[in-house]
């Protein structure tokens, strides 16, 4: 793999985008709908698909062997399943062992098991993907981008191009076919395969973004030796990167209802959920991981590569717990917003750090020392670089 370099910064920004996929569930839930209003908080899931193709290709730049391909499986394996699997158990006990109640569909064993296997998010109706715990789905989505890794990386630096349109391709015949088809935007449970099922949910459509981070880790390693950045350059080209996310987003919204309005819905959802996003993402990132700015200094704090750490707990247990709460809200019912409000973060942060560090973590280590030689060794050298 031949990586040595700690991408701390980038560690440090999934704290972010994780807790904007947080407040945007949040103002369903006693958060104020102003907060942020306008904010695409949504696109945080495809921030993450582009930031872990990055890191992959970072840190797995070739994958020449079946040994080797079967070596990256089972580090990602490790990196997910234990800490999904917790986050369903949570399910069970936190909702009064009823995982389907809050309108996340229904407890059947093959549901149930395509959850297990993170199968669900591969079946475009809403009673599979967003069954269970329904964020769940986003990390379904990434199990079958880290079985397509291996194909994708290879020759990565001869046939990006090739690759990144063939993805493009995909998407816009899903897009295509959902606007042919009319297939209805997913409101409710019941409605079989919708639109948001096909170009939202769908490991093909978000593919795009996953390919443009795998591209954009690519141009980092042609660049990264030859370009020198002083502190002030590379501060500035960091503010820069962060007022092109800010400013794409006004772009991209306006974008897509031009789209809605010539062409169809499914394009615009394609296009407001990640893949309108997608270029300036991976832009920001490439920047990032050179580290020579004060905002990536920041970044690659103690404390912000803590938080960066437990964000995929977080991510995971958050809306566990905002169900839990609408189940038991009578309990609240004398607390303010603001008390309910700390209550929560405090919860979610605490059982978090519990969870990484007395689940996620050891998990991890013992699948690796069980399934591959060396295993201790290999976790301490790339536990920083493997985070999503």
């Amino acid at each position: 793999m031949g990586t040595s370099q700690k991408l701390d910064a980038l560690t440090g920004l999934r704290f972010f985008a994780g807790s904007a996929i947080v407040i945007h569930h949040l103002r369903s839930f006693g958060l104020p709908n102003y907060v942020l209003d306008g904010w695409l908080l949504n696109n945080g899931v495809g921030f993450f698909f582009v930031l872990s193709g990055f890191i992959l290709t970072y840190v797995y730049p070739t994958l020449d062997t079946a040994h080797a391909a079967r070596r990256f499986w089972v580090a990602r394996f490790a990196r997910i399943w234990p800490a999904h699997m917790a986050a369903l158990v949570l399910c069970y006990v936190l909702l009064d062992g009823d995982p389907a109640s809050e309108g996340t569909g229904v407890d059947s064993l093959a549901l149930g098991l395509a959850n297990i296997a993170l199968l669900q998010a591969w079946i475009p109706v809403g009673e599979s993907f967003f069954s269970y715990n329904s964020v769940s789905w986003s990390i379904s989505t990434e199990a079958f981008f880290y079985l397509a890794f291996p194909f994708l990386v290879a020759n990565l630096g001869r046939t990006w191009w090739v690759k990144l349109g063939l993805v493009a391709l995909v998407s816009l015949a899903l897009v295509v076919a959902s606007q042919v088809e009319s297939l209805p935007l997913y409101t409710s449970m019941g409605q079989g395969i919708t639109l948001t099922g096909v170009v939202y949910i769908n490991p093909l459509a978000r593919l795009f973004e996953f390919m443009m981070g795998m591209c954009a880790a690519h141009a980092w390693r042609s660049l990264h030796t030859k370009v020198q950045l002083p502190l002030l350059t590379g501060t500035i080209l960091e503010g820069a990167a962060v007022l092109l996310v800010l400013g794409s987003a006004g772009p991209v919204m306006h974008l897509g209802a031009w789209v809605n309005a010539h062409f169809g819905f499914a394009g615009a959802q394609w296009l407001g959920q990640g893949g309108g996003m997608s270029l300036s993402f991976a832009a920001f990132i490439l920047v990032m991981a050179f580290q020579k700015g004060l905002l990536s200094r920041a970044l690659g704090s103690r404390a912000l590569v803590f938080l960066g750490e437990i964000s995929f707990m977080v991510y995971l247990i958050h809306y566990v717990l905002l169900r839990a709460y609408v189940l038991h809200a009578a309990w609240f019912s004398t607390w303010s917003d603001q008390a309910r409000l700390a209550f929560f973060v405090f919860v979610l942060f605490g059982l978090s750090t519990l969870m990484w560090k007395f689940i996620e973590k050891p998990a991890r280590r013992l699948i690796f020392t069980r399934f591959d030689q060396g295993g201790e060794t290999l976790i301490g050298k790339l536990s920083p670089a493997l985070s999503r």
